[in-house]
């Protein structure tokens, strides 16, 4: 058992950064697939931020174990860099595309492989017109992280405190409930002062306040029984004996009293001297 004093951890477990970080980036490789498969269709890629982020938070709180804020960021950030390498992918790809329509219609004397293409299409991003298209691309997905990312931070920054630390707390005993509280007319209880002399043995003693009692004055009140003391002398059989205390007769000076029967006395018998008693007569 615990005591007051002990802080108790929380159960919220303990947050995985690490591992937090590899499922971001590995959830928010959808984003990056959608990025792909948009743009090999022709329509609008940039979108696919919005699914890198959501995939991404998701991964991190999964692996994490923990949704938090530094999550949100980290997930944005895996976010940015899944965009990334899905848009120079799909520019290596159009590089690739170009040269096979270069190489059927005469203009180049070879064609490269799409590994080869990806090495070099950075060269590509040189021209004006070819970069500019590219780099609006690009801006605008990494805007719809950035727009997705701050939302899901100031959805938390709502719910919960930014990153908490394992809380600790000191449980407090159960609050004594004061039988006075709600009574207007009580007296309020002074606190108990603790004597100074309590533990000294050599302190001169204070004297005792005699306790006042309430039928002292008060005659119609039943009289409480006297405790008897106990005799020091009672099983001293070498004590001396104290002298018993007549009783009184309660008739003694009551003349209207009825007298008790008296037995009848006989008259002294008179000696003659020789030691033979005689009758009176």
């Amino acid at each position: 058992m615990q005591s007051w004093n002990q802080p108790v951890q929380s159960q919220q477990p303990q947050e995985q950064v690490l591992a937090g970080i590899l499922g971001a980036f590995l959830f928010a490789l959808a984003g990056g697939v959608v990025w792909v498969i948009l743009s090999r269709l022709g329509y609008i890629s940039w979108i696919s931020g919005f699914v890198a982020v959501v995939c991404g938070v998701r991964g991190y709180s999964f692996f994490a174990r923990r949704e938090s804020r530094r999550g949100v960021i980290i997930a944005v950030l895996m976010a940015f860099l899944v965009i990334v390498l899905a848009w120079y992918a799909c520019l290596a790809w159009d590089v690739c595309d170009a040269y096979k329509e270069w190489y059927e219609a005469g203009e180049v004397t070879f064609t490269v492989s799409y590994f080869e293409a990806f090495r070099g299409a950075w060269h590509f991003l040189e021209e004006p017109e070819i970069a500019g298209s590219y780099f609006l691309d690009l801006g605008l997905g990494l805007v719809m992280c950035i727009v997705f990312g701050a939302s899901s931070v100031y959805r938390l920054f709502r719910q919960a405190p930014a990153d908490p630390q394992p809380a600790s707390y000191t449980p407090q005993p159960p609050y004594q409930g004061d039988p006075s509280q709600y009574n207007s007319y009580a007296q309020p209880q002074q606190p108990q002062q603790a004597d100074p002399n309590q533990y000294n043995y050599y302190a001169p003693q204070q004297p005792q306040q005699p306790q006042v009692d309430p039928n002292q004055y008060n005659y119609y009140a039943p009289q409480q029984p006297q405790p008897q003391q106990a005799d020091p002398n009672q099983y001293n059989y070498y004590a001396p004996q104290q002298p018993q205390q007549a009783q009184a007769d309660p008739n003694q000076y009551n003349y209207y009293a009825p007298q008790q029967p008296q037995p009848p006395q006989q008259p002294p018998k008179p000696q003659d001297g020789t030691g033979n008693d005689q009758p009176w007569e």
